[in-house]
């Protein structure tokens, strides 16, 4: 059997998410077909096979503040999840764990080797300084929760005052939201990286099932940023994790999302998408918050 990176989660925190319907702790077997993975446009290329016949996978539909609905499929044949919002897909797949982005309205997709993709899931111009999205540091709480027959440990997410501290802001490090972590989810240890993106916290084994983070001006409140509706483990086909068919090749996360390939890239100092700068981007990322 044969078979063959966008947004989210930048902040993707989002992303990025997770909980519900039982599932066995048990390890579960998966097939694990070999990608095909789609090569620059402009070149000749031989047709890409659909992979045949049907893998073990654990589909969790899931839902997140800032990228909508998301779907992810997991397997040991790769990792996939959509993004109603964005209207995009990103997968990841063995033996080298490169992301594929792609855009199914344009037909066009992004290629993201893993070495960077597990660091920065996606690269998105602001127009402002380049600052490093705020990390926080894990703190056990003890406490535990069934999710939907998974057990979560409960992790507090501890931040650190602000230079200028805001109002209301404690003097202390405090918490910034909580994560509930399960365990015993069996999946590649890809999907921990694709996780830490989100939370951006280390996660080394297992899945955030949800998670909640400070209302904006509040040092005392929280609001759910990520929660999974739904679990369920079915088979799949193996096509779920094939690369795109037919798509061009772009270079960054904003021409991925604007389907233009022939614009310059703006993270890489170009004028941006037929000479709109970094204020488009701005305006998008505020468009897709308010839907």
């Amino acid at each position: 059997m044969t078979r063959p990176f966008s947004f989210v989660s930048r902040a993707l925190f989002a992303l990025p998410l997770s909980a519900v319907l039982a599932l066995a702790s048990s390890s579960i077997s998966f097939a694990a077909p070999s990608p095909s993975v789609p090569k620059p446009a402009g070149k000749s290329l031989p047709p890409i096979p659909t992979s045949k016949g049907v893998v073990d996978a654990i589909v969790l539909k899931q839902t997140s503040t800032f990228v909508g609905n998301v779907e992810m499929t997991v397997s040991d044949s790769g990792i996939r999840f959509s993004m109603s919002k964005m209207g995009l897909v990103w997968m990841t797949f063995p033996p080298k764990w490169d992301g594929i982005a792609f855009n199914p309205e344009s037909k066009s997709y992004l290629v993201r080797p893993h070495s960077e993709w597990k660091k920065k899931l996606f690269n998105l111009p602001t127009g402002k300084k380049t600052e490093e999205l705020a990390r926080y540091t894990v703190k056990e709480t003890g406490k535990k929760e069934m999710i939907e027959g998974y057990l979560c440990r409960k992790e507090a997410l501890m931040s650190v005052p602000s230079k200028k501290r805001k109002p209301g802001e404690p003097s202390k490090p405090y918490v910034a939201g909580n994560i509930w972590v399960a365990d015993s989810f069996p999946a590649p240890k890809e999907v921990g990286e694709l996780m830490t993106n989100f939370v951006k916290v280390e996660v080394k084994k297992g899945i955030v099932l949800k998670a909640e983070m400070l209302k904006p001006n509040s040092f005392t409140e929280f609001k759910p940023v990520f929660e999974t509706m739904k679990i369920t483990k079915k088979k799949v086909p193996a096509s779920v994790f094939d690369a795109p068919k037919n798509y061009k090749l772009v270079t960054s996360e904003l021409q991925l999302m604007m389907g233009d390939s022939d614009s310059p890239d703006p993270s890489m100092g170009g004028s941006g998408m037929s000479g709109m700068g970094s204020e488009s981007t701005e305006a998008l990322l505020k468009k897709l918050k308010s839907q």
